[in-house]
């Protein structure tokens, strides 16, 4: 398919998703996957259904644009442990960390603001991803490049686009920085949207549907580099801090030797010839394992809300 024809139809999509999210704040962007449940068929699975393992993918994790290839990923890791993966699709963050806590999945592709939520409930790391060689990102405060606005305190009384309410990149590191300039995230900017994906916030920005954004910076870059139409047109005005990367977790009920399995299958994708393309067509070195020591230097989200 002709490249002009690929991106005439993902700006069709993205503004279509827009749109309703203008018009309640809550309306998701939703891609079908191979062997998807929606959130009411989940409740209607047997959870006690033999080498069946329920995952679920909160709303763009990956430094990809497309969450697609993340399916060739679960196909790989259903091959290799002989368990049927039924990919649950998540409407956005905070709906997979119910999940997750209701029981109604097994394992997860969350955010890291996601996982700081869920650090008191009994979850697990299962794997984090190694990507460019770092297991971090950061948030990016991007404007349009016809702008004047250079610094992120001149965003006051302008449109602004978010992410999701768990995003870390994407909302909360921006009402930390709020907080520390002692402004209130509810009466600083004039107007302000939920895109729940990085993507489209970046697309609000590139055709001025907002002044500013906060977004992943491994999604920026992977835009980036497979130069999107119109990215020539961002300028990015803030750096966060490093934040330690988004991990891929288990319920921490499942059987003990089950979750050794499958941390060993992640652990070694990357030694696998088939695998070794998957992880490079998603961006991804590798994966390791590390307790949450690497996401030590985010209490502060803790005190946002008081």
């Amino acid at each position: 398919m002709p490249k002009i024809i690929i991106k005439i139809f993902f700006l069709l999509i993205f503004l279509v998703v827009f749109i309703f999210s203008c018009k309640s704040g809550k309306e998701e962007k939703k891609i079908k996957l191979n062997n998807i449940k929606s959130q009411d068929e989940v409740k209607l699975l047997n959870i006690d259904e033999k080498n069946q393992i329920r995952i679920a993918i909160a709303p763009v994790l990956s430094p990809q644009a497309s969450i697609f290839m993340y399916n060739e990923l679960i196909k790989f890791i259903e091959k290799k442990s002989g368990y049927k993966m039924v990919i649950i699709q998540s409407a956005n963050y905070s709906n997979t960390n119910e999940l997750l806590k209701n029981g109604l999945c097994d394992i997860a592709f969350i955010c890291t603001g996601a996982y700081m939520q869920l650090k008191n409930q009994n979850i697990e790391i299962l794997a984090i991803p190694v990507i460019n060689g770092e297991c971090n990102y950061y948030s990016y405060i991007i404007t349009n490049k016809d702008s004047n606005i250079k610094s992120f305190i001149e965003l006051e009384n302008k449109k602004f686009s978010f992410t999701d309410p768990l995003s870390l990149s994407g909302f909360l590191y921006v009402k930390y920085l709020l907080k520390l300039n002692n402004k209130n995230i509810r009466t600083f900017f004039s107007k302000t949207i939920f895109t729940y994906s990085h993507d489209n916030s970046i697309m609000a920005v590139i055709q001025d549907l907002v002044d500013g954004a906060a977004v992943d910076s491994l999604v920026y870059n992977k835009l980036l580099n497979d130069r999107l139409a119109g990215i020539e047109k961002v300028k990015i005005i803030h750096k966060s801090t490093p934040f330690g990367i988004s991990p891929v977790v288990i319920r921490g009920d499942m059987d003990k030797e089950f979750i050794k399995i499958l941390r060993k299958i992640f652990l070694n994708i990357h030694n696998d010839d088939e695998g070794k393309i998957i992880l490079r067509n998603i961006g991804i070195d590798r994966f390791i394992f590390t307790n949450d020591d690497i996401y030590s230097n985010l209490k502060w989200i803790n005190e946002l809300n008081k």
